[in-house]
């Protein structure tokens, strides 16, 4: 009875939402109409009040049906994690499945978009001409002046540059509920704000270019233009938010983005710049249009700047043969997150400001109480980590040093479930360090198998695995199945893995294990518990909604009463106009002291209940590698061959050697794979993940494309899914 209660308040919210979401698009589809234009009016008179004067309007219609959403989307996912159930909207949730994973286009230019992404792209699309069209002709008519159409051209395209702009920070909101309600991973949601910022800053490119071509016409010199007035638009604060806009966007382009990411890193801190005078070019009137998804944009980095400030340790660095760096970093037993999941990590000792995304390899069902993350020399930052951690080893060689980097963590992200877990058969295909959340999930089905407290796991796993050489597989020793799950050769899971090497010959000397290994044999009880704040991707959703609901609130009622008092100047009796400049940096106060002041009430709060669990429910142990390192001087240094493990009458000891193939030079013939895994599997979903570079990703898509057309009901699918991370 409870679990059909449940469902029907849960369809009830995903109706809710999906309401809140035709209501927020069909408001600015109306609202541009002349007719919308009336009922804007309307709002505005109704909604004038003594308190908040007449700011209400713009964020009663266009800010607060995305704080709606969030909390009924919070509200969900509360319940769903309190009342855990595959029966909820089994269809419906079927139905979202289809539209995620199946891709529809697959090329090397758009890359890969399935359904889901056509409708965002659709939607979005007729939005903006749909708004453009009806802002534009309901102002000008066919015998306008040349000079007097190209204006209304301009400021139309400014006026609808704030749709994209109003969802432009929503999706990298890492802890967004929205998102996480519909199942859309973060590295996806990036996607979406890459295709808003394009959007936004090509209308932007328009609305500035007419202006520019309007003052030169007219022969007037634009530093005339350039003046801060106290009630029309500031064109100055217009163009440094266009400059700001254009810098990052320049800076985010595909090539520069991948060949100098720092600089794509650093300008792109100039978002505080753009939204700052944005808001100075539109006004805080205006700003109301686009203040939604911004402002839980801001409470998700106030968040997010709560759980990164207290420093962490690594308990163990290791540098495998091909140069791969191992971190293992403690965390609590009261940290739960999904198998597919990263995290952030900043190392002072390297940067100062940078932050980087790291897939997690391990599971949070591991009684290790440590996060393994692996990281591949590549980049400058990845590249000086490595020094740092040979530097490190050297000092505990010759000096008796213990390992005491220290970090900063954001995370643990990722998805909102473990949808792997629904597919009877896996097909895993990963590319060089794209492996890493493979292991996590094939650790993590393996665990589950040894509690024993679930059916219908996955029974078949296919690892499908390219290196360039033998020393690449040096990772896949890092994990013992047999260790996780005993009875694993008695039981219905089947593991295979077949691995293909590119580059070089198949010398399997070259898996001689010469792994350096440093250990922090000085970790205190302190330095065991878990990071200052856990993701609310791992649970904690009734905490995000208090904070969601009371920073809003307090944000209010901060607002209405600088309006009262300080805005109002009636209230003092005496007629001034309050400059634009003051109106907004007044906004700035109001926004900072709702988010940070409630927020870190809240925040607080949250601390106190994590540190009651800490201390009353998890007493931490040392680790055993730890300890069983520790005589070493926190040097391990280890040569075991590959021709050990040779005899097939021993029991398998790690990944490597449990039913493995090598294949020798190029990649893998999809093509026969996928239909081989046809011929085997006889369950209709097959789920297929895939992590690499971008080629091999669109090379696996095409083959799921290819080899599921056809009736979804009747076909056997093959159901895409990317799991690679990349900014």
């Amino acid at each position: 009875m409870k679990d059909v209660a449940m469902s029907f308040i849960s369809g009830g919210l995903w109706i809710l939402s999906t309401g809140i979401v035709g209501f927020y698009i069909g408001i600015w589809c109306y609202t541009t109409t002349s007719k919308g234009f009336m009922l804007t009016l309307l709002v505005d008179e109704s909604t004038k009040t003594k308190f908040l004067g007449d700011f209400v309007k713009a964020y009663i219609l266009y800010s607060t049906p995305i704080i709606f959403l969030a909390i009924s989307s919070t509200i969900y996912l509360a319940i769903k994690q309190s009342y855990p159930s595959k029966n909820h909207l089994k269809q419906f949730k079927h139905f979202l499945n289809l539209l995620w994973t199946r891709p529809l286009i697959v090329n090397k230019i758009v890359g890969i978009i399935n359904g889901f992404d056509i409708m965002v792209i659709l939607t979005t699309t007729f939005m903006v001409v749909w708004m453009f069209l009806n802002e534009y002709f309901g102002e000008v008519g066919e015998n306008s002046p040349s000079l007097v159409k190209w204006v209304h051209a301009g400021i139309t395209l400014g006026r609808v540059s704030i749709f994209p702009i109003s969802l432009l920070f929503l999706p990298i909101s890492r802890s967004s509920p929205i998102y996480r309600m519909m199942n859309i991973p973060f590295e996806q949601a990036l996607r979406y704000h890459t295709w808003l910022g394009h959007l936004t800053m090509t209308i932007l490119l328009g609305h500035a270019s007419i202006f520019v071509g309007v003052f030169a016409y007219k022969q007037q010199i634009l530093i005339k233009e350039l003046s801060l007035p106290n009630t029309e638009v500031s064109v100055l604060a217009g163009l440094i938010a266009f400059i700001a806009g254009l810098l990052m966007w320049t800076s985010a382009l595909s090539y520069i983005r991948r060949k100098h990411f720092n600089l794509f890193y650093y300008v792109h801190q100039l978002y505080w710049i753009f939204f700052a005078f944005f808001v100075y070019h539109v006004g805080v009137k205006h700003a109301g249009y686009s203040m939604g998804s911004i402002f839980l944009y801001f409470v998700d980095r106030f968040f997010r700047f709560q759980q990164s400030r207290r420093k962490m340790s690594i308990s163990n660095a290791k540098i495998l043969s091909n140069g791969v760096v191992e971190l293992k970093i403690p965390k609590s037993s009261n940290l739960k997150y999904n198998a597919i999941s990263f995290l952030f990590i900043n190392i002072p000792n390297i940067s100062l400001l940078e932050w980087h995304p790291f897939s997690i390899a391990s599971s949070s069902l591991d009684k290790s109480n440590n996060i393994t993350i692996y990281i591949k020399p590549k980049g400058d930052w990845t590249q000086n980590l490595n020094t740092l951690i040979k530097k490190s080893i050297n000092d505990v060689k010759f000096q008796g040093c213990s390992f005491a980097t220290k970090f900063f963590m954001e995370g643990p992200y990722g998805h909102e479930s473990n949808y792997f877990l629904r597919y009877d058969t896996l097909l895993l295909i990963g590319g060089g360090i794209g492996i890493t959340p493979f292991l996590a999930i094939i650790s993590d089905i393996l665990h589950r198998y040894e509690l024993e407290k679930e059916e219908d796991l996955p029974i078949h796993i296919n690892l499908i695995w390219m290196v360039q050489t033998c020393k690449d597989m040096d990772i896949l020793k890092q994990i013992s199945p047999t260790s996780i799950f005993p009875n694993l050769h008695s039981s219905n899971l089947k593991i295979m893995v077949d691995i293909y090497v590119t580059k070089g010959e198949l010398n399997h000397r070259q898996l001689e294990d010469s792994t350096l290994s440093i250990h922090n044999n000085s970790l205190s009880q302190e330095d065991h518990k878990a990071p200052l704040l856990v993701s609310t991707s791992t649970g904690d959703n009734l905490w995000m909604l208090s904070l969601i609901i009371s920073t809003t609130i307090a944000t209010i009622i901060i607002f209405g009463i600088f309006h009262q008092y300080v805005l109002n100047t009636k209230y003092f009796k005496f007629d001034l106009v309050i400059s634009r400049w003051i109106q907004v940096s007044i906004f700035f106060i109001i926004l900072i002291l709702g988010i940070v002041g409630m927020g870190g009430i809240i925040v607080t709060f949250w601390n106190k209940h994590l540190d009651y669990k800490e201390k009353h429910k998890i007493n931490i142990p040392i680790h055993e590698d730890i300890q069983s390192h520790s005589t070493m001087n926190g040097l391990f240094l280890s040569h075991c061959s590959f021709e050990e493990y040779d005899d097939i009458e021993m029991e398998p000891r790690t990944l490597l050697h449990n039913f493995y193939t090598l294949k020798h030079k190029g990649r893998p013939n999809f093509e026969e794979i996928f239909d081989l895994i046809k011929k085997q599997s006889s369950t209709k979903d097959i789920g297929v993940l895939a992590s690499g570079p971008e080629s091999l990703l669109v090379d696996v898509a095409k083959e799921c494309q290819k080899h599921s057309s056809g009736h979804y009901v009747k076909t056997q699918v093959f159901n895409f899914h990317s799991v690679s991370f990349t900014l």
